[in-house]
């Protein structure tokens, strides 16, 4: 019997008692037969005794995986090699981006390049660009979610929201159950091209995806992805979609594909959002990033709006805080 694996502890103050499984070191503590010599030798072995079955029929060749609704779509023949791009991403971001570093929750999706600080900064610079803006009591929805590091940021600089996201990764999904144990049910593992039954429409205030979707998409995803972040918003919702990068600019870094803005305020208008703005990101070079809102009021009484009437103010996150 094999026995039981213990994840490995990662030794950051901003991330304790989350866990990212791996490997044994010493393998032969799994094997049967450790500190108990071989196992004994027969003459004939006991599987080479009985009579050899007639031959099985070929099994029948299993139904194409289709990960995304097949809803009617130009972009749907695209679909089975948009799959397996996917799976590209989900091996290198589980074998590399979820590997135990020190420095805080955000480098373990990748973005250890950053000091806290500076991510910090850069994800709050996007948020506040939203309009309307995300207020205390909001729900927010992440396409590519990763481990949930930019919720600690809006809890740390707007207060608690309803959170939720989806992400291809087993691993990062089960990290941010641990963080958001409450909203477990609104993490759910999935691609952000089409999360089907899922998540019902229409259900969330304002849906943002912090590098994922402009990151690890094609463009023809990207259509995709817009169309699916418009089923899950309500109407008058804002949403942010940030580090895309014209063709030529700097840095590039892990993105697939560049896209012009032109390009990309066409793909926002064809899935039905209004009101399209960019603006550069923060710490990113030429990176930019993209909001927009779906038509309609927002369902949010003008009550609930900061004290300022507008977007929350920045400050730095004291040490100790989460992130």
């Amino acid at each position: 019997m094999l026995r039981a694996r213990n994840p490995k502890t990662i030794h950051s103050p901003d991330v304790t008692g989350l866990g990212v499984p791996e490997l044994p070191h010493n393998a032969s503590s799994v094997l049967p037969y450790h500190n108990h010599g071989s196992p004994p030798l027969m003459a004939t072995p006991p599987w080479q005794q009985l009579p050899s079955p007639p031959p099985s029929p070929p099994p029948p060749s299993p139904p194409p995986l289709q990960p995304y609704p097949p809803s009617p779509s130009p972009f749907f023949p695209l679909l089975p090699a948009l799959a397996a791009h996917s799976a590209r991403i989900v091996r290198w971001f589980d074998e590399h981006a979820m590997k135990p570093r020190d420095g805080g929750l955000h480098t373990l999706s990748a973005w250890d390049y950053l000091t806290p600080q500076a991510y910090d900064e850069m994800v709050f610079d996007g948020l506040r660009r939203l309009s309307p803006p995300i207020r205390p009591g909001a729900s927010v929805f992440e396409l590519g979610c990763g481990v949930g590091a930019v919720f600690k940021v809006i809890q740390a600089h707007i207060g608690e929201v309803r959170p939720g996201g989806c992400d291809m990764s087993v691993n990062a999904i089960r990290v941010v159950h641990k963080l958001f144990p409450s909203a477990r049910s609104q993490f759910v593992i999935g691609p952000m091209v089409g999360l089907g039954g899922n998540m019902p429409n229409h259900s969330f205030d304002h849906v943002i995806s912090f590098g994922a979707m402009a990151m690890y998409l094609l463009k023809d995803e990207m259509a995709l992805t817009m169309r699916e972040a418009v089923r899950l918003a309500k109407p008058g919702a804002s949403l942010g979609f940030t580090h895309f990068i014209e063709e030529g600019a700097a840095p590039r870094g892990t993105i697939v594909q560049p896209i012009r803005r032109s390009e990309l305020s066409h793909l926002a208008k064809l899935a039905g959002l209004i009101d399209v703005r960019f603006f550069q990101m923060r710490h990113q070079g030429k990176r930019y990033m993209m909001t927009s809102r779906t038509p309609g009021s927002p369902d949010t009484p003008p009550s609930q709006h900061t004290a300022s009437g507008s977007h929350p103010k920045w400050r730095p996150m004291v040490r100790g805080e989460p992130r």
